[in-house]
């Protein structure tokens, strides 16, 4: 969403703004990508396209520069986002700190990655996620929210060890169950 100046506040306008680009982007054959994602990726594409998008199947944009899986041979592609992309999607500045040219980045919504490092990610997009997300959203429609960092966000999702540590313990229990099975 470009680079600020030290000390920006944005407003609903600027979150309207921000709305309007990137859901002019998603129009671009984006949108399959995001809703793929999942996370808070997913939740923003679905509050413009609808959780359905993803039936459409992969766009032509896939073919060259999408993923590409191989199977026996073949070749399998799929929409993918490039790491700049998230962060246009959740919303993120590049904000002058004050000191020579450095900068911030700073966010409506926390970045993927760290989504995916928070309490609200287990698997799935849950009602506890929905609830922070509405009052997020309410926040920023009153003019009360501020963008943040990643390190601010991590403050707001609060602790996460026993969260991640759940979480990996059954990334690693499911693989090994489908591992052993032929389906």
């Amino acid at each position: 969403l470009g680079v600020r100046p030290p000390q920006y506040k944005p407003d609903a306008a600027d979150y309207a703004a921000y709305e309007a680009a990137r859901d002019n982007f998603l129009q671009q054959g984006h949108a399959r990508a995001a809703l793929l994602k999942g996370g808070i990726v997913w939740r923003l594409a679905v509050e413009y396209l609808g959780p359905n998008a993803v039936y459409t199947g992969p766009s032509e944009r896939a073919l060259t520069c999408g993923n590409v899986l191989c199977i026996d041979g073949k070749r399998h592609c799929d929409d993918s986002l490039t790491s700049d992309e998230v962060d246009f999607i959740c919303g993120v500045y590049q904000v002058y700190t004050g000191h020579g040219f450095q900068v911030a980045h700073k966010s409506w919504w926390p970045k993927q990655a760290t989504w995916e490092k928070s309490t609200y990610n287990v698997g799935y997009w849950t009602r506890f996620a929905e609830e922070w997300f509405q009052a997020r959203l309410t926040l920023i429609r009153n003019n009360t929210a501020t963008l943040k960092t990643a390190s601010e966000w991590y403050e707001t999702f609060g602790k996460k060890g026993k969260t991640l540590k759940l979480a990996r313990i059954n990334e690693k229990s499911a693989r090994r169950f489908l591992d052993g099975h032929d389906f």
